[in-house]
């Protein structure tokens, strides 16, 4: 086999991989920032539930402060999470506060395991 017919296959593979992918439209951007912020979501409550946690365990006559303190810090984790998907697709995800956020991720999570 010659490099330009090794080329020409290799090249039609990706082609046809290109174009079955539109046209079963098993990939889009949106499922893509969809797929992202799900998972971010996902850290960031991980990181969250951690973290509280320890902390309070850590000196838990402060609870109120390491409360006030992750309020803060869980609209700060939204807001960048705000700046890294595109102004259309968050208006599609409509995440106002941590609680509607929980809510996704429990509502997806619920999808996956059924």
């Amino acid at each position: 086999m010659d490099f330009t017919y090794a080329m020409l296959m290799f090249f039609s593979g990706v082609f046809a991989h290109i174009f079955a992918l539109r046209i079963f439209k098993v990939w889009s951007k949106s499922l893509m920032y969809r797929a992202t912020f799900v998972r971010c979501l996902s850290a960031l409550q991980l990181t969250d539930e951690m973290s509280q946690g320890l902390l309070k365990n850590a000196n838990p006559e402060n609870g109120d402060q390491v409360d006030a303190v992750f309020d803060y810090w869980r609209k700060m984790s939204l807001y960048a999470l705000q700046n890294a998907v595109s102004d259309r697709e968050w208006r599609n995800v409509v995440v106002s506060d941590w609680k509607v956020a929980m809510n996704i991720l429990e509502q997806v999570k619920r999808r996956e395991n059924t």
